[in-house]
This record gives C-alpha cells, sequence and structure tokens, in this order.
C-alpha cells in the first residue's frame, strides 16, 4: 500500500527498502525452488509488486516535485545500482519526452549512455527533439550492433553519399 508518508521520504529511504524487499524475495525464490509452495508463489508476486510500486513512487515524486531535465540526469549519471539507474532513467526519459527543457549536449549524452534499451526505443519512437532523438538512435545502435563509434562515423557518411547519388 502506498501512503502519503512514503511520498515525504527521501529517495534513498525508498531505495533502501526496495533492496530490503528484493533480498527477501531472493530468499522466497530460492526457497519456491525447493519447495513448490504455491503460498510462496503468491508472496513472490506480492513482494515483486510492492517493489514495483515503489519504484513508481520514486519516478512519480520527483516528477511531481518538478524535478528538471538537468538535475534528472544529474541523478541518473551518478546512480549507484541497476534500481536506481533504471528509476532515475524513467524520470529522465519521462523528462525528455515532455519536453521539458534544455540541458548540455554533453550531460544528455552521459545520461541518455545509461538508459537500457527501452528507454532508448521510447526516446527514439515517441519524441520529436532531433539532439534526443540522434543521442539515443545512436546509443541504441552501439548497444545492438557492439561497434565502435568510427565504423558508425563511417556507416553514416556512406549512407548519406548514397542517399545523395539516389537522389540525383
Amino acid at each position: 500500500m502506498v501512503t502519503k508518508h512514503m511520498y515525504r521520504c527521501k529517495d534513498e529511504v525508498l531505495f533502501a527498502l526496495i533492496k530490503q524487499r528484493e533480498q527477501e524475495k531472493l530468499k522466497m525464490e530460492m526457497g519456491y525452488l525447493n519447495s513448490q509452495n504455491p503460498v510462496l508463489k503468491v508472496e513472490i508476486r506480492n513482494l515483486q509488486i510492492l517493489i514495483q510500486t515503489l519504484k513508481g513512487v520514486i519516478v512519480r515524486k520527483n516528477i511531481m516535485r518538478g524535478i528538471s531535465i538537468t538535475d534528472a540526469a544529474k541523478k541518473l549519471c551518478t546512480a549507484q545500482g541497476l534500481v536506481e539507474k533504471e528509476v532515475y532513467g524513467e524520470v529522465f526519459k519521462l523528462k525528455v519526452l515532455d519536453g521539458d527543457g534544455m540541458i548540455s549536449t554533453e550531460l544528455s549524452k552521459r545520461a541518455i549512455d545509461r538508459l537500457p534499451v527501452q528507454q532508448l526505443m521510447d526516446i527514439i519512437h515517441l519524441h520529436e527533439h532531433p539532439m534526443y532523438v540522434e543521442l539515443a538512435s545512436r546509443r541504441f545502435d552501439e548497444i545492438i550492433f557492439d561497434v565502435d563509434s568510427d565504423v558508425l562515423d563511417e556507416l553514416d557518411e556512406k549512407i548519406e553519399m548514397d542517399i545523395k547519388e539516389k537522389c540525383k
């Protein structure tokens, strides 16, 4: 259950709760593997829902408090651990999709480099700001194709040359 108190808690407290619940869930999952107890399966599912809810509280709390896109990017860049990266990545993505201000290209690039594939795809497909789309597309290509940036630059040049030749 989400309470008003959770919205007043610092992010660090909520992340500690998430970590604690994830450890409980892991123990239960190990117990479930040994016993196949259906009650444990329900408890595991309940813990997963609670964990997702706590993550959502952190995201909503940051958005409701009017975090700037710059602050969201800084939180993402300094995030420790997968959960913090996931949560602050979602906050940053939502700020980008809202078109909520501009930040330096370097900070944008550092933040986008920390996003997982799904959040990159959301930015690529749902946002019209060319800088974010370009940065997200480049990072997506790096992840998917695992290609050095020099090779990607050469490929971009080749594609542009091919397009120019076809247009002639």
